[in-house]
């Protein structure tokens, strides 16, 4: 492969990080030049117990309208996707409350796979978020649907998340990897400097 991006008509090199994506792409696909044509991003929806802290701006239930709204193609993750020739696949993984309505009822605009592992997630702060057999769980089926893409002739596929206290959570677990507070907490939802003073504290 770097041998084909060098016989291009570009100074070497040019592309930068570009490049070296071409080549490990080249690598994972086993062919010269690599081929991207159909192209996914699953978006996992699922509730974290630690919203409970006060580190969002919105209420939880907000995570669920979150998930309508993409069922219904008005999130911003539709019209991104929907431009640039991406499939988009919703998985709820997750979300409290009830299970969601049958697709004959709400008609999404995507695929929605029903993939809940619990409804919602423990509050980190106080209990486990989950469980070790729920972890599993939530593991083996992300390869369950990466298996799935392949197989339906995707060349590529991106993940996202949805749900209020999602960058708590993440700033959780880089900070139980001996990250600092204050390098990975911010504003998330745009809250206020109180509230990030108080979300960082809570991870001290």
């Amino acid at each position: 492969m770097e041998n084909h991006l060098n016989s291009l008509t570009k100074p070497l090199g040019s592309l930068g990080n570009l490049e070296s994506y071409c080549v490990k792409m080249a690598e994972i696909q086993k062919r010269v030049p690599p081929r991207i044509e159909k192209k996914c991003v699953f978006v996992f929806a699922g509730d974290h117990g630690v919203a409970a802290e006060g580190v969002s701006l919105y209420p939880q239930e907000v995570t669920r309208q979150m998930v309508l709204n993409i069922l219904s193609g008005g999130a911003g993750i539709n019209a991104l996707a929907g431009g640039t020739g991406w499939d988009v696949i919703l998985v709820d993984s997750g979300v409290s409350g009830d299970e969601f309505p049958a697709d004959s009822e709400i008609k999404p605009v995507c695929p929605f796979l029903r993939e809940r592992i619990r409804r919602g997630s423990g509050n980190c702060l106080r209990e486990s978020a989950m469980g070790a057999e729920e972890t599993a769980r939530a593991l083996e089926r992300g390869k369950a649907l990466a298996r799935d893409a392949v197989n339906r002739g995707y060349d590529m596929t991106a993940i996202g998340d949805l749900g209020i206290g999602n960058t708590t959570t993440a700033a959780a677990m880089l900070t139980a990897a001996g990250f600092s507070a204050a390098s990975v907490v911010d504003r998330g939802t745009g809250i206020d400097s109180a509230m990030l003073e108080h979300k960082r504290t809570a991870f001290r």
